[in-house]
């Protein structure tokens, strides 16, 4: 079926990545899970309190959950909105108004963002940090 290692791989890739964000994404739906996550961020936000230094949680969407969130299939962003004594900068609804083929590299890549993309991102985020 493949006649090269690298088609292999550029077959699979996609399917696994695809996969992983999506049993990533049905995590939030799950109540352990989610109670998890509370007591990871809750620690998080008092070793920063403790080292004097300011909490904030980035949200950078791979180009799988820019596609789940369009679809109305996304369940991270509500946790992430519920938390309200952290400063969250959730990119996931910014991106999805953008050109993802133009944020990102191609699915072979997974999440990673283009030249263009890390510009876009570098500026949402200096904006949002001058707000905090």
């Amino acid at each position: 079926m493949f006649s090269k290692h690298k088609d292999k791989k550029k077959y699979l890739f996609p399917l696994y990545y695809s996969n992983n964000i999506e049993s990533a994404n049905r995590l939030y739906t799950d109540k352990k899970s989610i109670k998890l996550f509370s007591l990871l961020i809750k620690r998080f936000k008092n070793i920063s309190r403790k080292k004097n230094s300011v909490p904030i949680i980035i949200i950078f969407p791979q180009r799988r959950d820019i596609e789940l969130y369009r679809k109305k299939k996304n369940y991270y962003c509500s946790f992430f909105n519920s938390i309200k004594d952290i400063k969250i900068i959730d990119l996931t609804n910014f991106l999805s108004k953008k050109n993802i083929k133009k944020i990102y590299l191609d699915e072979e890549h997974g999440g990673h963002l283009t030249a263009y993309g890390n510009r876009v991102v570098t500026k949402k985020i200096q904006e949002e940090l001058n707000y905090a």
